[in-house]
């Protein structure tokens, strides 16, 4: 897509959605709950043969995943071969055991490390380039900065993961210039990270109603959470600095009814390119002013969870992109496609 300013490039290295499933073949080769319990398997509903090749059927398609990916690069209209490639992964990510499934950590590790490269061997000199992170993460890079949004370690939703996270992630926070957090589920804030950050001496802003107890309390940015201002967040040592809205959102929690605080981020760039992350938003209460939002700024990206619409057609922004498909930290009705 074609905007009034610089182009922007969308740059996608982890996507997960969900379509098919592999639930009547796994139950074609399940065996008795007794027999299971001997055996060493992800399913346990399964034989160890059956369950060697479900692995070996998620090796196989997530390399053919990879392989299509890298050949075809993120564009639109979406070229037949990527939404296959995603049709694929929804396929082997729709499995009830994917969380536990070796291949599928192997896909996030290389998916992740071949991302964290990429950042460190990429400048820009216009417009932007974006990232997208397992699994509502996104790292934002104009000339002048690098944003980083709800990054956690990507491990700790899955179980058993088979592979060391840190690295790569201590390599992202070399190559970010400020940490936004949404809100405090653990799909969008992790402690380690924000850590991080702030070791490099880098602003981590979030709602101030999680980590109260946390020594890094204190070194949290907790802007004014106000529907009507922008505020200044100087990043860069102070060299550099961020306009930033931070609309006073929630995510209302049906289960427990209760909710959440949930910053609602509109950034303004000194390249004057603006962004907006939500989250988790979904209380209706919150909408009131969103609209307006959408007439005064003229938001170049919206990052949009995809079980939400109701910001992307009061931003009406030039481009959005989804995000928090197929999370695998949540239950198989909640892998949103």
């Amino acid at each position: 897509m074609l905007l009034n300013k610089p182009i922007i490039t969308f740059v996608l290295f982890i996507i997960i959605g969900a379509q098919l499933s592999f639930a009547q073949m796994a139950e074609s080769q399940t065996k008795s709950s007794d027999r299971s319990k001997k055996t060493k398997t992800t399913d346990p509903r399964l034989t160890e043969k059956g369950d060697q090749l479900l692995n070996t059927q998620a090796k196989i398609a997530l390399e053919l995943v990879n392989e299509t990916l890298d050949k075809f690069s993120p564009q639109y209209p979406q070229p037949l071969e990527r939404r296959l490639a995603f049709s694929l992964l929804d396929c082997i990510l729709h499995d009830v055991y994917a969380p536990a499934r070796p291949p599928v950590h192997k896909f996030i590790q290389d998916r992740m490390l071949k991302l964290a490269k990429d950042v460190e061997n990429t400048r820009v000199e216009t417009g932007a380039i974006i990232w997208r992170l397992y699994n509502q993460g996104f790292i934002v890079r104009t000339k002048t900065v690098t944003l980083g949004f709800d990054i956690i370690r990507y491990s700790n939703r899955f179980q058993n993961f088979g592979f060391d996270p840190n690295d790569i992630l201590d390599r992202i926070a070399e190559q970010c210039d400020v940490l936004f957090i949404s809100h405090s589920h653990p799909d969008h804030a992790d402690e380690w990270v924000a850590k991080q950050f702030m070791a490099e001496g880098k602003p981590v802003v979030a709602p101030s109603d999680f980590w109260q107890d946390k020594e890094i309390y204190k070194q949290i940015t907790h802007l004014k959470r106000k529907a009507d201002a922008l505020q200044s967040l100087p990043i860069k040592d102070g060299s550099v600095e961020l306009k930033v809205l931070n609309y006073p959102g929630h995510q209302f929690q049906r289960a427990l009814n209760n909710e959440l605080l949930n910053n609602v981020y509109l950034v303004i760039t000194p390249d004057d390119l603006t962004f907006t992350h939500a989250g988790d938003q979904n209380k209706k209460a919150d909408y009131g002013r969103t609209k307006e939002l959408g007439k005064q700024y003229n938001v170049d990206v919206h990052f949009h969870k995809v079980a939400s619409s109701q910001l992307v057609l009061d931003f009406d922004p030039e481009i959005v992109i989804g995000s928090h498909e197929n999370e695998l930290g949540h239950g198989i009705d909640h892998r949103i496609p």
